[in-house]
This record gives C-alpha cells, structure tokens and sequence, in this order.
C-alpha cells in the first residue's frame, strides 16, 4: 500500500493501475485526484458521488468533472469550482446547472465562447450573451438568433475582436523581434569565429 501511495503522490493518473480494491480507498483516491484531477477516472462509482472528492479533482483539473457522478454534476457549488480552473468544464455540467444564471454567467466571463454549452434560455439572455461577447467577441454566434443583431452586442462583438486582433499582433511581433535578435546574434558569433 505504501508503494502505492508514493507512486500515486507522484502520478495521480497511476491510480488506474492499482488493485480493484485500492481504488475504492478514499485516502488514496484523495491523494490522485489532488496530483491529477484526471484519476477521478479511475476511482471506484462510489468515490465519484463524493462531493469532498470531486471539488478537490475538479480544482485541479476541470475536465474531470466529466468522471463525476450525475448528482457531482448537477451540483452548481461543484460546477463553479470547476469553471473557475477551466471554463470549458460548463460543458460536463447537468441540464439544470448549465441553465442556472449564476453558473453561466461565471464561465462565459472567464471564457465567452463556452455560451455554447449554455441552456437556450440563456443563449437568449441579454446580460449573458453581453459578457460572453465582451470577453469573447466571436461567441455572439452561439447567441440566439435574435440577439446575434442586436446592435449593442454586435459593437462589444467587434471591439473585443480588435482587441484580440492587438494582442496577437503584439504577441506576434514580440516573437518576430525575438527571432530577428537571434539571427543577429548568430550572425555575429559567426563574425567572431572567423576573426578567430
């Protein structure tokens, strides 16, 4: 058991090489899922309904509330610690919660473009859509259809994307200039050598 121990502390994601009993063993699933959210994979059904269990995976990685039992992700407290680690996990969510106001409105403002996985009734909600667009210009065209018109969020639609078009242009000339240094560095060591 200890050995196991010590290879789990190193490797969550190891849990799904040990025996069928040990996955069962709360102790041990609790120190996977804290190494890898992912080992919530492999932890007995039982261990997966542990509310305890599922906020520490789905801290450490959000996507692991797509292991989680029916009732984890029904659970909007548990969805939310998700989301906050990774929006897209809104995507693994239950109907109701990914219906609930609250929840949503959490995800779309850390990314926009998981409106996707939003209940229709919120693809139509003005105040919904309007953070997802202003955090993600391109997600307006996950609202409904009647709010993809709306001249208020067709302009945040647009000023979000000119200012991502700004930080990858900037992003990119950073690179373009650090390759451009590197060339000339080489260049002169090149020099260098030669006079040597």
């Amino acid at each position: 058991m200890e050995l196991v121990k010590i290879a789990i502390a190193q490797n969550g994601h190891a849990l799904q090489f040990a025996a069928p009993h040990l996955i069962g063993n709360r102790d041990l699933v609790k120190i996977a899922v804290a190494q890898d959210g992912y080992a919530l994979e492999h932890a007995a059904e039982t261990l997966k309904r542990d509310m305890e269990l599922v906020k520490i995976a789905v801290a450490q990685n959000g996507h692991a509330l797509q292991f989680a039992a029916a009732d984890a992700q029904s659970d909007p407290k548990v969805v939310l610690v998700a989301i906050r680690n990774t929006p897209h996990a809104l995507q693994y969510a239950s109907e109701t919660v990914r219906a609930d106001p609250e929840v949503v409105l959490a995800a779309v403002s850390r990314n926009g473009n998981v409106l996707e996985y939003a209940a229709d009734s919120l693809r139509a909600d003005k105040k919904i859509v309007k953070a997802a667009t202003a955090q993600f210009g391109y997600s307006l065209k996950y609202a409904a259809p009647e709010l993809q018109t709306d001249p208020q969020l067709v302009g945040i639609a647009e000023r979000s994307k000119k200012r991502v078009a700004r930080q990858w242009f900037i992003v990119t000339s950073i690179v373009n200039m650090k390759i451009r240094v590197l060339r000339l560095f080489r260049w002169l060591n090149s020099w260098r050598r030669r006079d040597d």
